[in-house]
């Protein structure tokens, strides 16, 4: 491996952007053990690498009412040779972390499957912003209804008046 005008090698260098990068980067073996994560997964996550690496990825946490269920991601990446949706993972101190993930098969040079790797953006502030931005909607669409339930009445009463005072000049 040659020296770049960093003067790192090619792994060094590899081994710095990995774990410099802004998203989650996941990897296991074909049952399901992490054998790597980068320091985005232990930021997000609030999680020393030492206690992830060795550890069943069902570590990372879910929540299947929200989110695809880690041995179902490695199920359905296995048959297909990768897998794309959202995740929820658990934080040590509970809080959720909302992912789109993306995983696919790792293999070796002569293409026998070896492990699983998964790369993962944290969505957590844009689901908050469209869940706010959603009750924001429906405010607006109920004030909405309030407001042509109101014009509706005044026409209605304008029709009762204009038949009133017609009365009135028949009489």
């Amino acid at each position: 491996m040659g020296s770049n005008h960093l003067g790192l090698n090619e792994q060094e260098l590899q081994a710095i952007v990995l774990d410099q990068i802004g998203d989650l980067i996941v990897a296991t073996d074909l049952a399901g053990r992490i054998i790597y994560v980068n320091q985005a997964v232990c930021r997000a996550l609030k999680r020393d690498r030492t206690e992830l690496i060795g550890a069943a990825i069902d570590i990372l946490g879910q929540d299947p009412a929200q989110g695809a269920e880690q041995k179902k991601i490695i199920e359905a990446t296995l048959k297909g040779g990768s897998w794309h949706g959202r995740v929820i993972n658990l934080a040590k101190d509970g809080s959720q972390v909302v992912l789109d993930s993306r995983t696919w098969l790792i293999k070796d040079k002569q293409g026998v499957v070896k492990g699983i790797c998964g790369v993962s953006q944290d969505i957590s502030g844009s689901r908050q912003f469209e869940a706010e931005l959603k009750k924001k909607v429906d405010e607006l669409e109920r004030m909405t209804k309030i407001m042509i339930g109101r014009e509706d009445r005044i026409l209605e009463l304008k029709k009762r008046i204009k038949e009133l005072e017609n009365r009135s000049k028949d009489k």
